[in-house]
């Protein structure tokens, strides 16, 4: 049977081999998929574009004096084989964990090789002081780079012209209109649709999604809609 040891990289590149491996490692996942219900047709499974990120449990057994090799013991290279030398270990997690450090681990004769970094870490004794007991809770890491994009600038103020004559879109003319209402140019509040509504326009707002403020034809107001939602009566 092919040996099974437990190493970890940090972000330097620097690899060490711990003394034992778990006794147990389960790495979880979850598809990242949602249940939504949808109108006559009742709860659907909506695929997600990629699963969520792994977690790892796993307890670690390190003695503290590593001087004398053990049978028992999976690792062969140990980094620090002196009196003590399990505290280097602990020492090199935690800092891991402090630093919010990004770092590999890999379970040699399996397909365990994943980053991660370390949520939460539990450090102590049980039965003896002669070999720490630590508990990690990993999360799998994600390389990722942000993409800044750019905003194109939005007028500040409403524009309020003079009415223009029938035929030209503009404050006073009438209109058709078929569209959803909201309560302001950029689209916030979405209200009602209208639907083959006579309706005038009495405020307009350039440049903004939502540009045409509308009425009933005695004046009540209805709300912002977009320029392809009128059209002249």
């Amino acid at each position: 049977m092919a040996r099974v040891s437990l190493y970890l990289t940090n972000f330097k590149n620097q690899t060490y081999e711990f003394p034992m491996t778990p006794d147990s490692l389960t790495f979880k996942t979850n598809a990242g998929n949602e249940t939504v219900s949808v109108i006559e047709l009742g709860q659907i499974n909506r695929l997600a574009a990629k699963r969520n990120l792994g977690t790892v449990s796993m307890t670690l057994k390190i003695p503290r004096d590593l001087r004398v090799r053990k049978r028992y013991w999976t690792g062969r290279k140990i980094t620090w084989p002196n009196e003590d030398g399990g505290d280097g270990y602990v020492q090199l997690l935690t800092d891991i964990e402090e630093r919010h450090e990004v770092a590999r681990l890999i379970l040699t004769g399996t397909p365990f090789n994943h980053q991660f970094t370390i949520e939460s870490l539990s450090t102590g004794f049980s039965d003896t002081t002669d070999e720490w007991t630590v508990d990690i809770e990993l999360t799998e890491w994600r390389d990722y780079s942000a993409r800044v994009l750019k905003v194109a600038p939005i007028p500040n103020k409403v524009v309020v012209s003079k009415p223009r004559p029938s035929g030209k879109v503009g404050i006073g003319s009438t209109f058709i209109v078929n569209g959803q209402l909201h309560v302001d140019s950029y689209g916030n509040g979405p209200g009602v649709t209208e639907v083959n509504a006579t309706r005038k326009i009495n405020f307009t707002a350039p440049g903004r999604a939502f540009p045409y403020h509308v009425t009933t034809l005695e004046g009540g107001w209805r709300g912002w809609v977009t320029a392809d939602a009128v059209r002249l009566a």
